[in-house]
């Protein structure tokens, strides 16, 4: 093959090329010599460049002895890109695989697979998916295993682990599950899985005459394990599940079973060779009979909630809501009103929380008569090991890379964005329940001091929220914190107020007077009623430092969206202005704006789902 550059070219300042050797998908790589005299790998990427720069941005500034390094991505005079990273003098599992074709001496298996193991666990600790892992891209020089090859690497973050930009991976390492555009750390174990499969007998699991059948086979048929060592069976077969659910958690398991198999011991009996297929479709001339079955109502309600089914009480409960929104204006914002608003909403979130249990025990209750046929007994199998619950909360600690960070940041930013518009749109179109608050569609100027401070509210708790995700949690600290970005808020939204010359922010139809009427020597409103700068940076102070807003923003809580935490969010609303006088219309307003659309507009991870990105802290 012929290569772009010669013997003795200079691409890059400092570099000299010595020779060529090899040339992939994404580039040509050069053993090359710096000025120095330091042995270095030179790629000059070619193909599908922001895909490859991409990947090797998440893993320039990993290192692991397992992993190959990467010193420096350079441009030469012609714009082209260049990776330097480290020169590997020794052979490819490739090479070494095709002077083995009947598999390699188990202790080479065994040195080889288990650096391999500690490296892509190493990635996934980090966030890291390699996704193209393949004997072409694992070296070893003297004892130690390095892998390489990162132009494929992407971080696995709830948002981005369903988008494919690009092909992924090669067809006969591909886990089945990248074929519906999926993707996660369970790719890289089942590539390893090949690998293992491939090192023990000398060849693949699937092979065929084209791309689409090779990934037919992934998709539906069971690996022929007959020549695999018997000890190993339980071992691949597991690493090879179609279900990602039943496959191995993790490389590191995956590396501890393999020693526990080689070393005699039995390991994964609980999966047979049927967990490879997927189950058939029953058949309609032969429909099932229906069993008894022992309910548990509180676990059919959490999975259902999991798994994001909808609730029939859903609708009930908006509809009761909006009706306590209607009671409470109409009745104008003394304590009648609010007394209906909050007891509506209450009683709404204690209907749709009994519901599933109430429902639940119900559908249990329906049994078919003794005389029915009692199934066949058939061994459950356990599935991957998870995390339980309780243990993935807003206080679970993880590791997040700052891109992952900034990603998830801007996104929910974004969301924020639609959802104030669409707040907005309410709160116009609703003149009649918000009459207290004033015509807003008659003023647009009012509308708009409503939009523009709730959005700039919801950017300033987003955005300390997103940046503490994953660590450990100093309370007190970000109380401060947050009561300071609070303050701050309401000097902006004062600001704001005074320049669009607003005159509908008032105290008179307030249920309290108000404890304080002045903070220090500083009045919290004026003499025409309406709030103060003071009074203003009082509030929102006091409704950001109070409520915990990282956990109403955190990717692993409860649930998406909470009425209980809108509501006692409101609840705050209302409290609040009866210590520090401020209108208690507009306080109410903005805490379910701002709870609703930090709810709404942060990413979230269903409880079942947080293993897969869950990850020791450093």
């Amino acid at each position: 093959m012929k290569f772009m550059f010669a013997p003795e070219a200079r691409p890059l300042p400092g570099y000299t090329i010595k020779r060529a050797i090899d040339r992939g998908g994404f580039g040509e790589v050069y053993y090359a010599l710096s000025d120095s005299g330091k042995e270095v790998a030179l790629k000059l990427l070619q193909r599908n460049t922001d895909v490859e720069l991409r990947g090797i941005a998440e893993c320039l500034n990993l290192k692991h002895p397992n992993l190959l390094s990467l010193f420096d991505v350079r441009t030469d005079e012609e714009g082209s890109h260049w990776l330097v990273m480290e020169y590997i003098s020794g052979k490819s599992l490739e090479l070494t695989l095709e002077g083995h074709p009947q598999g390699l001496p188990p202790a080479e298996v065994e040195n080889w697979f288990t650096q391999m193991c500690a490296g892509v666990n190493y990635l996934h600790e980090r966030g890291v998916v390699h996704r193209d892992l393949k004997p072409a891209n694992i070296f070893r020089e003297g004892p130690i295993v390095k892998i390489g090859d990162v132009g494929l690497a992407k971080s696995i973050t709830p948002s981005r682990r369903s988008i494919q930009t690009e092909s992924v991976g090669t067809v006969y390492y591909m886990a089945p599950e990248v074929a519906k555009g999926k993707y996660g750390s369970e790719i890289d174990v089942y590539s390893l899985g090949v690998m293992l499969f491939e090192m023990l007998t000398g060849r693949l699991p699937f092979s065929g005459e084209s791309t689409g059948e090779i990934l037919m086979k992934h998709l539906t048929e069971k690996p022929d394990l007959e020549k695999v060592p018997e000890r190993f069976r339980p071992v691949v077969a597991r690493a090879l599940a179609k279900d990602p659910t039943k496959r191995t958690p993790s490389a590191s398991v995956l590396a501890e079973e393999f020693r526990a198999a080689a070393g005699g011991k039995v390991v994964a009996q609980e999966l047979t060779w049927d967990d490879m297929v997927a189950p058939p479709a029953p058949r309609r001339s032969a429909p099932p009979v229906a069993q008894p079955r022992k309910s548990n109502p509180l676990a059919e309600t959490q999975a259902s909630r999991r798994s994001g089914a909808a609730s029939p009480m859903k609708p009930l409960v908006i509809a009761m809501c909006i009706m306590g929104v209607i009671f409470a204006m109409k009745s104008g914002a003394g304590s009648a009103g609010m007394f209906r608003l909050l007891v509506l909403g209450l009683v709404g979130v204690a209907v749709y929380k009994g519901w599933g249990v109430f429902g639940s025990a119900m559908r249990g209750a329906n049994l078919v008569p003794v005389s029915a046929p009692r199934p066949p007994v058939i061994p459950q199998i356990p599935k991957a090991p998870r995390y339980r619950s309780e243990a993935t909360s807003p206080a679970t600690l993880r590791r997040l890379p700052l891109s992952s960070r900034m990603e998830d940041l801007t996104t929910s930013m974004t969301r924020a964005a639609f959802w104030t518009a669409i707040a907005t749109v309410i709160v116009g179109l609703n003149t009649t329940l918000l009459g207290q608050i004033g015509d807003l569609t008659s003023d647009p100027a009012r509308l708009a001091f409503y939009s523009i401070t709730t959005l700039l509210g919801t950017w300033a708790l987003l955005i300390p929220a997103k940046l503490w995700e994953g660590k450990e949690a100093q309370g007190p600290a970000r109380r401060v914190i947050l009561t300071a970005i609070g303050a701050a808020v309401g000097v902006g939204a004062a600001w704001l107020h005074e320049q669009l010359y607003l005159e509908s922010m008032t105290m008179t139809a307030n249920t309290f007077p108000g404890l304080l009427r002045t903070v220090g020597d500083r009045p919290l409103f004026g003499p025409d009623l309406q709030p103060s700068t003071a009074g203003f940076a009082v509030f929102f102070a006091a409704l950001f430092g109070i409520r915990r807003w990282w956990w109403q923003a955190d990717a692993f809580r409860s649930a998406r969206f909470r009425f209980s935490s809108t509501i006692l969010t409101a609840l705050l609303g209302f409290v609040i202005p009866a210590a520090f006088v401020f209108p208690q219309n507009w306080a109410v307003l903005w805490a379910v704006s701002l709870s609703s659309i930090v709810q709404l507009s942060a990413g979230w991870v269903p409880v079942a789902e947080r293993s897969e990105f869950l990850t020791k802290a450093a």
